[in-house]
């Protein structure tokens, strides 16, 4: 490891553990450096397709375990009516998973290599890049040194905000949204489904069974301004913009509260730069290109991202060269994906009182089959975007 090239990694969720994989099959070391003391399981429920899915193939990952096959989901009204159940059998021919973004990272650090090294509980003070190595300094006062330096620490990354002076780069979608888990140890609080989405003018609410009786529970509602929020005053928001939801929202939301729940709340933004990488210091994942969950195509980037990497850094000994290449193969399909993402939003969720009666008109009306056509038609289009 003395003569492998060093990466020093800011943040440890899929972006950052994903990175550590990929990196030791180009030949370098890392040092993952990360503020949380544990990196959590569970989280809301997404799915692996296209790009990201063939990535996560070829990679030595125990997967079965955490694997959901969900057997059917519905949309209901904003009364809790049923518009439409989908059997998720009626989808052929789409190679991908379901599973928790939790979930997902525990499985990359279970198959961190020998060649990576995690450090939690720190956060990073600065960073100097001296043209021939990067050094960070940690709040600690101990200064580590490496050839290249990834921020891979998430839509709201402090090394962006440090190292890119602090620039507006967060494209809002107008929403915000709010995530958490709960026990559902009786039906009062458990979906009627695997799945069930509410939907109701302005918001969404949805709610996937998971094992051992847990919810994982989704909002997301017209408003681009609620930043993170300390517990009590998150509930509280989230009791305001529940109070017409139908009672398995309003129950569920409760059980949380009670359980010791804490909510992740947080506006639905992209990120847009103009460049991802100064000299050996580069953003990865999220902190680089947020395309927001409603894209469900966040965590596949960044695996697809970090293979990328791997490759670039095998071609080439001039690590920023690297970056630029890597930049310039990933940056179209990035734009690609974050123009759908905006199409998508007022689509994913009605925007006034007349486009939620037409959604649930529609909704109601148009047969299963093309409503499954539709969506095999998108995943479809984007399972085909190739790396060039």
């Amino acid at each position: 490891m003395e003569n492998k090239p060093r990466a020093l990694i800011v943040g440890a969720g899929i972006s950052g553990l994903s990175a550590a994989w990929w990196l030791d099959r180009a030949g370098w070391s890392s040092i993952l450096i990360d503020k949380s003391s544990t990196i959590q399981d569970g989280g809301y429920m997404m799915s692996l397709y296209g790009l990201g899915y063939k990535t996560v193939c070829k990679m030595d990952l125990n997967l079965k375990p955490i694997i959901y096959t969900f057997d059917e989901a519905t949309i209901q009204d904003r009364k809790g009516k049923e518009l439409v159940r989908l059997r998720c059998e009626d989808f052929h021919g789409i190679p991908g998973i379901n599973l928790c973004r939790g979930d997902l990272a525990q499985a990359l650090l279970q198959a961190l290599p020998t060649s990576a090294t995690i450090r939690l509980g720190e956060t990073v003070a600065d960073v100097l890049d001296e043209g021939d190595k990067v050094r960070a300094t940690l709040a600690s006062g101990e200064t580590l040194e490496g050839d290249l330096l990834i921020g891979a620490d998430g839509v709201r990354s402090t090394i962006r905000d440090r190292l890119w002076k602090g620039k507006n780069c967060l494209d809002q979608l107008g929403y915000s949204y709010a995530t958490y888990e709960l026990d559902a140890v009786d039906d009062e609080a458990k979906s009627q489904s695997a799945c069930d989405c509410f939907l109701s003018h302005g918001r969404i609410d949805e709610f996937f069974n998971l094992r051992n009786e847990r919810v994982a529970a989704l909002h997301v509602w017209q408003d681009g301004a609620t930043q993170p929020q300390d517990r009590e005053l998150g509930f509280k928001i989230l009791r305001d913009i529940t109070k017409t939801a139908p009672p398995l929202v309003k129950t569920a939301l409760e059980r949380a509260e009670k359980s010791g729940s804490t909510p992740i709340i947080d506006t639905l933004a992209m990120v847009k730069l103009k460049h991802w990488s100064k000299g050996r210091i580069m953003l990865l994942g999220d902190s680089a290109h947020c395309l927001s969950f409603l894209s469900n195509k966040g965590a596949g980037m960044a695996l697809a991202s970090a293979e990328l990497l791997s490759v670039e850094l095998t071609k080439t000994k001039d690590v920023a060269q690297a970056l630029v290449n890597h930049e310039k193969k990933l940056r179209p399909i990035i734009k690609n994906l974050q123009h759908r993402s905006r199409k998508m939003a007022p689509k994913y969720i009605p925007t006034s009182l007349f486009e939620y009666r037409k959604k649930k008109f529609f909704t109601r009306l148009v047969p299963n089959s093309l409503v499954v056509r539709r969506h095999e038609k998108i995943i479809k289009y984007e399972n085909n975007l190739i790396i060039q």
